[in-house]
This record gives structure tokens, C-alpha cells and sequence, in this order.
């Protein structure tokens, strides 16, 4: 197969829905073999199926559990060369109206859950010799809208800084942060 990823080995967090499902359907239309990973099985199933891929049900708040489905796809795949790190939600209303549980969820999703993808997936990266990884986030974290908090901002700041700590060792190994807009 020709096409802009030809070969490549891609993770897709979050894959089953939304932006995580249209980067895996494209990452496969440009040649790139995906490993689809959700925390809904049957939404990670039909997003694999739809991209002759492999299907991984994990919650990213659990170290563990995405530890082993970032090895379980590696395995699958053959190594991986690619991750885009897109697992998140968010909560659009007052803060005020948010308990305990419910923000410390936000947080072990959108912000550990990154954290527990990339840790997992860079000695994968390293032993490729290559690799690109792309961390999502919403843009309510830089310009939130009337009665929407700024709650993202430590995932907008550290997936700046995890990419370049990323990709500072081996050369080759790169890394985005890209920010899906909010209305």
C-alpha cells in the first residue's frame, strides 16, 4: 500500500469516537496499519474493523491497563512508530457545579491518561528507531467560553512539554500538541 504513513505502526487513544476515529480511518487510508484503543469496546471494535485494525478496550486512567494495550498493540503490530494521544472528555458548564469525583476523573483522564499513554509507548518509539506522537487537546484551555472554566490548561502545558522531552532523545523520535477547537 502507497501513501503518506505506508508502513507505519500507529496507536490511536480514544479512536472509537469523534476526532479519534476520523485520525484512525485516515491514518489507514495513508497506509498505516492502526491499533484503535477505547475505553467503549464495541466503538473500538467497529473503528478497528473499519480500518482492518486492532481493537483495545482500556480505560487510560489505569496505569496499568494501558500499559498493557499499548504493549498488546506493539505486539500486534509489530512495534509501533506513531501515537496520537486523543483519550479525553470534558464537562462544558459552571465549575461550581462540579463535585470532587467528577473533576478528579477530568484529570486522571485528560491529563494522567496522556501521561500513562506516552510512558507506555516511548520505549516502543525508542526500539523502532523512529516515531511521531501527537497529543490532542481543546482549545476551551486557551480561550474558555462564558461559564467554561479553565480546566485544561495543565494537559494544554504539559503536552508542550512532554513533546519536547519526547523528542529529545532519539533524534528522529518527534512530537506535536495539537488542540481540537471548543465552541
Amino acid at each position: 500500500m502507497t501513501g503518506l504513513l505506508a508502513g507505519q505502526r500507529a496507536l490511536v487513544t480514544g479512536g472509537g469516537h469523534g476526532i479519534g476515529r476520523a485520525t484512525a480511518l485516515r491514518f489507514a487510508a495513508e497506509g498505516a496499519h492502526v491499533a484503535v484503543l477505547d475505553v467503549d469496546e464495541d466503538a473500538a471494535r467497529d473503528a478497528a474493523a473499519a480500518v482492518d485494525g486492532v481493537a483495545l478496550v482500556a480505560d487510560v486512567a489505569d496505569p496499568a491497563a494501558t500499559t498493557a494495550a499499548v504493549d498488546e498493540a506493539a505486539a500486534a503490530l509489530g512495534g509501533l512508530t506513531t501515537v496520537f494521544a486523543n483519550a479525553g472528555f470534558g464537562v462544558s458548564r459552571p465549575l461550581e457545579s462540579y463535585d470532587d469525583d467528577e473533576f478528579d476523573r477530568v484529570v486522571r483522564v485528560n491529563l494522567t491518561g496522556t501521561f500513562h499513554t506516552l510512558r507506555a509507548a516511548l520505549r516502543h518509539l525508542r526500539a523502532a528507531g523512529t516515531g511521531a506522537i501527537v497529543t490532542m487537546a481543546g482549545t476551551t484551555a486557551l480561550r474558555p467560553a462564558r461559564w467554561r472554566y479553565r480546566l485544561a490548561p495543565p494537559r494544554t502545558r504539559l503536552s508542550r512539554r512532554w513533546h519536547r522531552r519526547c523528542a529529545s532523545t532519539p533524534r528522529d523520535l518527534k512530537s506535536r500538541s495539537t488542540h481540537r477547537a471548543t465552541p
